[in-house]
């Protein structure tokens, strides 16, 4: 099961790792399923020293370094750090970092990654001011309502803001948006890596579309 993430006043994804998400959930589900021994116990140092050569392989390179890893190290303590956006989109199934049925399925090519993010999001849901909403729906829902078949950034955020919900950290002290996209950009990058829609360009504005049927 996935773990939902905390209440929050504002639209929240952990910002640990902030694009190539798509890339960065297939690393975890690498670096797990060829770290399990033989009767399939897991590793979890050997999955963090592992996700170093699983960043390097699937993530274009990062944080002005020429490798996808960056400056991961490969450690524990670093990799909890790490995890939590497979934890938020159901890559384990418990602490013992057993892979969860569809993330297995990823790891035998029986599924893409695509796929597997598409099923994940379509399920996603997080508590914003105490009400549970699903990124997804809102999307959709926007679309369909603003007659519109293609999306950006923009749109998506007046998506939300159609339905009261701030995509930006409220500052508590003033009340006010702190306006850093975080959260927007993070949803984007996922929207762009599902089968529901087609990236037209790869810019951090780019217009997608429904996929044809």
């Amino acid at each position: 099961m996935p773990a939902i993430v905390n209440n929050h006043n504002f639209l929240y994804f952990d910002s640990l790792i902030r694009n190539q998400r798509a890339n960065s959930i297939l690393s975890f589900i690498m670096a797990t399923y060829h770290s399990k021994d033989n009767v399939g116990h897991v590793d979890q140092e050997k999955v963090a020293r592992r996700l170093i050569d699983a960043y390097n392989l699937f993530r274009n390179d990062i944080r002005k370094s020429e490798t996808g890893s960056g400056n991961y190290p490969g450690t524990i303590e670093k990799f909890k750090k790490q995890y939590t956006l497979g934890r938020e989109f159901g890559v384990w199934t418990g602490k013992d970092l057993n892979l969860s049925y569809l993330a297995e399925k990823v790891a035998k090519q029986e599924i893409t990654i695509r796929e597997y993010l598409s099923i994940a999001l379509f399920n996603f849901v997080e508590p914003v001011n105490q009400k549970m909403i699903n990124p997804l729906k809102i999307v959709f829902e926007g679309m369909i309502n603003n007659g519109l078949d293609t999306i950006d950034t923009n749109k998506v955020k007046y998506f939300f803001e159609q339905n009261e919900i701030p995509v930006d950290p409220i500052d508590e002290t003033t009340g006010e948006n702190k306006k850093n996209n975080n959260a927007l950009n993070s949803l984007y990058d996922l929207l762009e890596n599902t089968v529901f829609l087609l990236t037209m360009q790869k810019t951090r504005h780019s217009r997608i579309v429904f996929l044809n049927p």
